[in-house]
């Protein structure tokens, strides 16, 4: 039997970040039944929502986003990052991580930090062909790197491996009546309405 992995999957404050964490957590519990995972993200993002509904291990971080927010708002996110940085440490050392996966999003880059600090293995992980903000600053720090495109390797400070996200696919229910006809017609009459 293997030993009991306990991992930190940090990011969020969007969907974008949320979805993919999900992808990796079901891909990892299904290999590793006997894994503990912590869901860390922000205390304002979609995942403090979403991921407590869903019955999965949630702590949140009082971070801020720090692009799109004006001056005023850039210099507050980034003078509240120590403390944000002390939270991260605690919540990782009380957690017992021995891994942490970062997924994007501000609230995976002070939890990447924390694990630096706390000489915790830090992988990133960018889905996109362009890394965001944090992923980019993180790839400078982190213990590793994945993309899922090869055009975002060259965005980052280490080499890079590719890793295709695992599908989220298993995550939902699909209506097995539905045949592929009506599916189609369906899904036509949703694009032209919207349209």
């Amino acid at each position: 039997m293997k030993a009991a992995l306990r991992i930190a999957l940090a990011g969020g404050g969007t969907g974008g970040h949320l979805f993919p964490a999900l992808a990796v957590h079901a891909a990892l519990t299904r290999r590793r039944p006997e894994a503990t995972v912590l869901f860390v993200g922000a205390l304002e993002g979609v995942e403090a929502t979403i991921l407590p509904r869903l019955g999965l291990s949630f702590r949140g971080l009082r971070v801020h986003q720090v692009k799109g927010r004006g001056g005023r708002g850039q210099a507050a996110a980034l003078l509240g990052l120590p403390s944000v940085l002390r939270q991260a440490v605690r919540m990782l050392r009380e957690f017992g991580a021995q891994v942490v996966l970062g997924v994007g999003g501000y609230a995976s880059f002070p939890t990447v930090l924390a694990a630096r600090i706390l000489r915790i293995p830090a992988v990133i992980h960018e889905q996109n062909a362009f890394p965001g903000l944090a992923n980019r600053w993180l790839g400078k720090f982190a213990s590793g790197v994945a993309v899922s495109f090869e055009a975002a390797a060259g965005c980052t400070k280490r080499a890079a491996s590719a890793m295709p996200f695992p599908s989220c696919a298993s995550r939902f229910t699909v209506n097995q009546r539905w045949s592929r006809t009506r599916a189609r017609s369906s899904f036509s009459t949703i694009a032209t309405s919207s349209s």
